[in-house]
């Protein structure tokens, strides 16, 4: 027995493996820093919510100070009527007649004249020359070519060309982007 115990008080200390070391507590100084975190995040929403409601103020008087100006507008803008010179209003009334042409003849003509083939993306017109230039895409070349074709067999059209025209990719589509003009009678 006294063999035993001294081979026991000669053996190491038991091995133990501790792979979850135990906490330290926080420390006065970490819960003094959370707290005062906790403070900080306060504090920034309620000045948040001060900042939204001094802005819905601002936007309010913004909005009645606009409302009061478009009255005040309104109101000097009755009262400064008057009337325009003759001449004025004849130039006013030669151009305004200028400016008119046959819309309502052109317009679905244009579109008449068109199929499945071709897209239009514009319309451009110059009434003093009596032109209209036409941007769109088509399918192929040949299909724009036919459409100015059968733009010019339209009645009122004198004169329809194909100004420019440019392959490109659309997609899984090659398209060709076209502009032309026509000319319609009544050109000065």
């Amino acid at each position: 027995m006294l063999n035993s115990l001294t081979a026991f008080r000669s053996a190491p200390p038991p091995f133990t493996l501790d792979f979850i070391p135990r906490r330290r507590r926080p420390s006065l100084l970490g819960w003094l820093i959370l707290c005062a975190g906790v403070l900080m995040c306060a504090a920034v929403v309620l000045e948040y919510f001060d900042a939204q409601e001094r802005l819905d103020d601002a936007q309010q008087n913004v909005a009645r100070a606009q409302r009061l100006q478009q009255h005040a507008s309104g109101a000097q803008q009755v009262h400064k009527t008057e009337r325009l010179p003759e001449a004025e209003l004849r130039r006013a009334a030669r151009l305004a007649a200028s400016l008119q042409g046959p819309w309502l003849q052109l317009m679905p003509q244009l579109e008449a004249a068109g199929n499945a083939d071709i897209a239009l993306l514009s319309l451009d017109a110059d009434t003093a020359k009596a032109q209209i230039n036409v941007t769109g895409e088509a399918r192929s070349l040949e299909a724009v070519f036919a459409y100015a074709q059968r733009i010019g067999a339209q009645p009122g059209f004198i004169s329809v060309q194909v100004q420019n025209y440019e392959f490109h990719h659309s997609g899984s589509q090659d398209l060709v982007q076209f502009k032309l003009s026509a000319r319609w009678q009544g050109a000065s």
